[in-house]
């Protein structure tokens, strides 16, 4: 998978507070198992992010689409809607008249510009390339979510990202009543009261055994991380990839009489391709810098184990972040798997990650000199050195 961006565009503001965040640019991203898209704020991170996440979805519903057509439904499936697509993703803003979208896998290609809209959709994907497809995204304004589920503020519709990070939430503490969070030393516990059921979060430690507080009054770190570790738990142990595919073809089936046009060769579970995509927006959010390590430390650990899945699901984890603690910390995680001695039981492969820059609107190819992240440390030091040497001078 690819996916190829031609004159994207994105400005804030006017006049004096104007902030070019994407000036034209043209970006080109190669799949991996791990991609990280680093830069200043306002640079474009995020919308690169939902841009790829969008074209996965559309792979995902072309897939299936294939799969419904070569199993004799006639009517088509699915009427794609890209410009209501990118709307809902607030993207249309990005899209000049020249822009252009390319997303390939394999054989299939899926491209995009406001002049001829959406080619390749009526395209169907060789059976052999089918690939059974979930895609979450963990939105920066998850810290809301516990005051979400506290009754305390309601949810505003069209808040996509925000919607789909709350979906996944649901689904993950319906099957995780507890979950330990060790790198930030406490535990998620379900409480039933008689108004239904809420998150506590109880400390690991003996020394305040019996001591808990409801989520939503935790601390910031502890609301931010728990719509992350909730969802990366839910989707690396207990989500059934080929349940939910095969669940959403019969409600699509029954809700437009074709049942009796299925006839398939295939099952479901028959296709060897499945992967799980998980798109963070800013995983360091409210986190000291050791928690942030602690956090990427556990995500790695539960997609990119050396054990296989039994249902041979494959994992791609995406982050947009500002931090350079976990930029730099990649180093230690290839030098763990180098050594095959894992920290904390994590490890990562170096050719199976992708470290982008983005600045100025310019997207650098895959880069793993971090010698730039040390750089803002680097100037506070410099002018700290100066000052104590005019005062000395003085």
């Amino acid at each position: 998978m690819n996916i190829e961006a031609k004159d994207l565009s994105k400005v804030y503001n006017s006049g004096e507070n104007r902030v070019i965040a994407l000036d034209h640019a043209n970006l080109e991203i190669v799949s991996s198992d791990f991609i990280s898209i680093m830069g200043p704020s306002g640079s474009g991170k995020s919308t690169i992010m939902k841009v790829l996440a969008a074209f996965q979805w559309l792979y995902k519903m072309l897939c299936i689409r294939s799969y419904l057509k070569s199993s004799g439904v006639k009517r088509s499936p699915f009427r794609f809607r890209v410009e209501d697509l990118l709307k809902r993703n607030g993207l249309s803003g990005y899209m000049q008249p020249d822009t252009e979208i390319i997303y390939r896998n394999e054989s299939s290609e899926l491209r995009y510009n406001r002049r001829r809209k959406l080619q390749g959709a009526n395209t169907l994907v060789p059976p052999q390339e089918i690939s059974l497809e979930k895609i979450a995204f963990i939105s920066d304004k998850r810290m809301t979510i516990p005051n979400i589920l506290s009754g305390m503020i309601n949810i505003r519709h069209g808040l996509f990202y925000l919607e789909d990070t709350l979906e996944n939430f649901m689904h993950a503490w319906d099957a995780i009543p507890s979950t330990d969070v060790d790198y930030l030393g406490v535990k998620f516990e379900t409480k039933r009261t008689g108004a239904g059921r809420r998150i506590m979060v109880v400390p690991i430690s003996d020394a305040t055994k019996g001591y808990s507080l409801p989520l939503h009054e935790a601390s910031s770190g502890i609301q931010c991380v728990s719509a992350v570790h909730y969802i990366a738990e839910y989707f690396a142990h207990h989500y059934d990839l080929v349940k939910s595919i095969n669940s959403s073809v019969v409600n699509y089936l029954s809700r437009t009489d074709s049942l009796s046009d299925f006839k398939t060769q295939t099952n479901i579970g028959d296709f060897p391709r499945r992967r799980i995509t998980l798109h963070i927006e800013e995983p360091e959010l409210s986190l000291f810098p050791d928690n942030q390590i602690g956090l990427m430390e556990y995500l790695y650990r539960n997609f990119f184990s050396a054990e296989e899945r039994p249902d041979h699901i494959a994992f791609q984890l995406n982050v947009a972040t500002h931090s350079p603690y976990l930029v730099n910390h990649l180093n230690l995680m290839f030098k763990a798997a180098e050594t095959r001695r894992p920290i904390n039981g994590a490890t990562l492969n170096f050719e199976n990650v992708n470290l982008f820059y983005l600045h100025s609107g310019v997207l650098n190819a895959p880069i793993m000199n971090t010698d730039v992240l040390s750089n803002t440390i680097e100037n506070i030091y410099e002018l700290y050195d100066a000052l104590t040497e005019t005062s000395t001078v003085e």
